[in-house]
């Protein structure tokens, strides 16, 4: 992850998508942005900034959805004969499945002037469609996607670029809803939110550099929560990694990063002075207590 910036609470991703692309040198580089990013502006933002553009497309452009799946539509009835176009095809077997991807794509002029005639999606090359089936053992599924490129129709690298797309899905989203539980997070106070997720995201970065367990994040995460030597290994320092000129790992928010960084199980426990005092015990956070050991029927009597 390169740079992120935050949505307004009454805006969307299209007023965020020009701020976050101006954070960063894209000169050179393929940007692949969901459906909600295939604007005109962004699209003139990328271009003159040097980059190429993959765009999905769907019903927020909906005439040029349309008469782009009309065209690939018509043109596959008659097996592209009389289509200049480029065509490529992947084979993938997992979790058993077999997955085929084919993508085709085009420049012919005459779709081109007729997609783009006043010009306004900048520097637009190619026509694309991806084909996904997936065939398991009693069933199968098939999507069809559109994308409009300003790269030429090679298929093989349009079809690498939609695939990459997925990427920061997988590899980020995904690990930080079910390593870290993000989505399970019922923080909302003040910037707490915000907070939390930037040093959810620094944590996983530091996890990913440690290459001497070959584990996932979670078990990464679970081992340097039972392990101080193995907490060790991560890279050094977290605190002026995270906090800058902040006191070492006695400070709230150094030992905040610590606990997010390797405890997965981490729970909230009774303060020392709730103990003391004859009234419904007041659950403190207590960050450095990581990896609750209790025996399942003490932990549910704790909470």
């Amino acid at each position: 992850m390169l740079a992120q910036t935050e949505v307004e609470a009454e805006g969307n991703e299209t007023s965020a998508i020009p701020a976050l692309l101006q954070m960063l040198d894209l000169s050179g580089y393929i940007v692949t942005i969901d459906a909600i990013g295939c604007q005109k502006s962004i699209v003139q933002l990328l271009t003159e900034g040097g980059a190429d553009y993959v765009l999905a497309l769907k019903r927020n452009q909906a005439q040029l959805h349309d008469d782009v799946k009309e065209m690939f539509s018509s043109e596959r009835e008659r097996e592209f004969v009389h289509l200049p176009h480029d065509c490529h095809q992947t084979v993938a077997k997992d979790h058993d499945r077999i997955e085929l991807r084919r993508c085709w794509a085009t420049a012919a002029p005459e779709f081109l002037d007729y997609m783009n005639p006043d010009e306004d999606w900048t520097q637009l090359q190619s026509l694309v469609m991806v084909e996904c089936e997936r065939r398991f053992p009693d069933h199968s599924s098939c999507e069809t996607r559109y994308f409009i490129s300003s790269l030429p129709p090679d298929a093989k690298q349009l079809l690498a670029a939609t695939r990459g797309h997925w990427s920061i899905e997988n590899s980020v989203h995904w690990v930080l809803d079910v390593a870290f539980r993000e989505d399970e997070s019922r923080i909302r106070q003040g910037k707490a939110q915000h907070d939390l997720a930037t040093l959810r995201r620094m944590a996983l970065n530091l996890l990913r550099h440690e290459k001497t367990a070959r584990v996932g994040v979670a078990a990464k995460r679970q081992q340097a929560g039972w392990n101080g030597e193995y907490l060790l290994k991560m890279p050094q320092p977290l605190d002026a990694i995270a906090l800058g000129d902040l006191p070492g790992p006695c400070s709230e928010a150094s030992s905040l990063l610590y606990s997010i960084f390797c405890s997965t199980y981490w729970r909230a426990v009774p303060s020392p002075a709730s103990q003391t005092k004859a009234q419904p015990p007041e659950c403190a956070l207590s960050p450095l207590v990581v990896g609750d050991r209790r025996p399942p029927a003490a932990r549910r009597r704790a909470r």
